[in-house]
């Protein structure tokens, strides 16, 4: 099962009043929109490419009052590598029994694209979550670059 890449120039996927932060001098992260941050929901949207996940439903007497589901997660981001922003990797931060039941706050990444589809989830659990998710985060995308650039070379494996 293919999916579709993220296009990490579209400005539309990103929050609004963020900006790109360095996590190693080439690799960067930014928040991005979703539905289970429940962003489309705090900007009022009912239906986001015509498939309701906009996170907003109508009440019974139409706009007099908005309803939405509890958020899944506190934040989604897309990290990349500034000269290869192709080649990017999501994370988000779970609320607990959020994104998946587990009764903690965790960090959850899927990783790397493969020629079979995506491969598994990655978590990160306690004190040091976020720092062990971004220390996982670059060396999964430094691979990915070595293992694109030994291709292009005609070293990797065919």
């Amino acid at each position: 099962m293919a999916k579709k890449k993220i296009e990490v120039k579209n400005e539309q996927m990103f929050i609004p009043g963020t900006k790109e932060r360095h996590v190693t001098p080439d690799i960067v992260f930014r928040p991005i929109r979703s539905w289970h941050c429940n962003t489309y929901a705090g900007e009022g949207l009912f239906n986001n490419h015509g498939d309701g996940s906009g996170c907003l439903i109508k009440g019974k007497e139409k706009d007099l009052f908005k309803i939405c589901h509890q958020p899944k997660a506190v934040t989604h981001r897309i990290y990349w590598h500034k000269n290869h922003p192709g080649e990017h990797i999501s994370s988000f931060l779970s609320y607990p029994d959020g994104m998946g039941a587990v009764p903690s706050y965790f960090w959850e990444i899927y990783p790397v694209e493969s020629e079979e589809g995506y491969s598994d989830i990655e978590r990160f659990y306690g004190d040091n979550a976020e720092q062990e998710m971004e220390k996982r985060v670059i060396e999964l995308l430094m691979n990915k670059l070595k293992e694109k650039f030994l291709k292009e070379i005609g070293h990797g494996n065919k």
